[in-house]
C-alpha cells in the first residue's frame, strides 16, 4: 500500500534515541542529524532492507534536488544479540565507507521508533522528511516509485522558507 502524507506534522521534539553509525560512533536521533532538513529511511526488518536500499540509492541520485541530507536507520532490536555483530559487519561490507556516517543502527527502542514514525507495516521501508530535527512533515512507506519521489520533492519545496 502506498501512503504519502504531507498533512499534519508529527512531533519528534524532546526525542533522543540512541544509535551508532557504521563507524561505531554514538549518535542520538534526531539531535545528531547534521542538517536542518533530512530525509530518513528506516527499516524494522530484513524484509524491508531491499526497499530501503532502493530508496536510499534513488535519493542519492537525486540529492541535488532534495536540499536535504539523507540518512538510513536499521532497527536491529529484534535481531538476537548473538547475531547482531554479524549483521553489522555485513552492512559495513555492503555499504560504501563514504556512507558509514549516515547509516545508523539502533539496537533498542523499536517501539519508540515505531510510535514516533507511525510505522505500521514493519516489513516495508519507512521514509520521512524531518524538519529542524523535530517535525516529520512528509512520510511514506513502501517500495520506491517516481511518484513518491515527486511528492517528496513537492513537500521539500513547500516547506522551504
Amino acid at each position: 500500500m502506498i501512503v504519502a502524507c504531507v498533512a499534519a506534522a508529527l512531533s519528534m521534539a524532546g526525542l533522543n534515541l540512541l544509535t551508532h553509525n557504521l563507524k561505531g560512533e554514538s549518535r542520538l536521533f534526531p539531535a545528531d542529524i547534521a542538517q536542518r532538513r533530512a530525509v530518513v529511511v528506516v527499516t524494522f526488518s530484513k524484509s524491508a532492507s531491499d526497499e530501503a536500499s532502493e530508496w536510499t540509492r534513488k535519493l542519492r541520485e537525486n540529492q541535488q534536488k532534495l536540499t536535504a541530507s539523507i540518512y538510513q536507520v536499521a532497527i536491529l532490536e529484534d535481531v538476537p544479540s548473538l547475531f547482531r555483530s554479524f549483521v553489522i559487519s555485513a552492512l559495513k561490507r555492503a555499504i560504501p565507507g563514504s556512507l558509514h556516517d549516515s547509516f545508523w543502527i539502533a539496537t533498542s527502542s523499536a517501539k519508540e521508533w515505531q510510535e514516533h514514525t507511525r510505522a505500521r507495516s514493519l516489513g516495508e521501508a519507512h521514509v520521512f522528511l524531518l524538519e529542524d530535527r523535530s517535525q516529520i512533515t512528509w512520510r511514506f512507506n513502501g517500495a520506491f516509485s517516481e511518484r513518491s519521489l515527486q511528492t517528496l520533492l513537492v513537500a521539500l519545496s513547500v516547506q522551504k522558507n
